[in-house]
């Protein structure tokens, strides 16, 4: 069922957020994460084989242990699915337009203030025992976030027109798709990615609306809090792998020193 988490808090005080991403199904590793200490944790949908069974596991220890689940999925058409089975939000992939940034407040938010079906026998909305259907709609259009990614060019370049969408909670930009789609594959350092990546910063800073930036190590999230990132990714695998390569190699170190 619906709920305010502490990330909601960090969002409207304007605080640091770090989030687990995670592209594979593993409810265990969402209750680590909040032991642990992540303020919330990414279901990849979009190039991850999480579909809304797989996510139903997660989203319920996500609850159980305190820790907003966010889903990341690629079209509006899906967001209806995981919000039913209590994601308290949808990351949109590619967002490019004005156009773009409607539809994805419109697949998260119950009329008046979208187009999101109305279902009260589902989970999120207690099973239609546990709330008022009125209140859940309530709850949900003042509960549910709606963050995008910009990805390509002409995100970047309607940017403005983009935020200027009513309910948009945060922007990240993905830095693999953008570089690619500017002929720079991988290359997230060259001065043209960067400075698209600058633009959307300062114009998110301009409208009041916090940007999500990567974080996979201490010097990248450094990185990202300098340029102006206040949610931050982690990706579960790639920090797993470095966090056991950096182990093995200091005990092989001692154990032949």
């Amino acid at each position: 069922m619906l709920a305010r988490y502490p990330l909601h808090d960090i969002l409207t005080e304007g605080r640091l957020g770090i989030g687990l991403f995670i592209n594979f199904a593993a409810p265990a590793l969402v209750e680590m994460a909040a032991i642990a200490g992540f303020d919330f944790i990414v279901i990849d949908n979009e190039h991850g084989p999480i579909g809304p069974s797989e996510a139903e596991g997660m989203i319920r220890a996500a609850e159980a242990a305190r820790i907003a689940p966010l889903v990341r999925l690629d079209s509006p058409d899906l967001a209806l699915r995981f919000l039913d089975l209590g994601a308290t939000g949808i990351i949109f992939s590619n967002v490019g337009s004005r156009a773009d940034a409607q539809r994805a407040v419109d697949a998260v938010r119950f009329p008046p203030l979208g187009r999101r079906g109305v279902a009260p026998s589902t989970h999120a909305a207690g099973y239609g025992v546990r709330m008022k259907i009125s209140d859940h709609l309530a709850a949900a259009n003042e509960l549910l976030l709606t963050m995008i990614l910009i990805e390509s060019p002409e995100g970047v370049g309607a940017i403005d027109e983009i935020l200027g969408v009513s309910g948009i909670t945060s922007v990240g930009i993905g830095q693999m798709d953008l570089s690619a789609s500017m002929g720079f594959h991988h290359n997230f350092a060259s001065p043209e990615v960067e400075a698209a990546g600058n633009h959307v910063i300062a114009c998110c800073k301009a409208h009041g609306v916090p940007v999500m930036l990567p974080g996979g190590d201490a010097e990248t999230a450094a990185r990202s809090i300098e340029r102006g990132g206040s949610l931050l990714l982690v990706i579960a695998g790639s920090w797993m792998i470095g966090a056991a390569r950096s182990y093995l190699s200091a005990v092989r170190a001692a154990a032949t020193a």
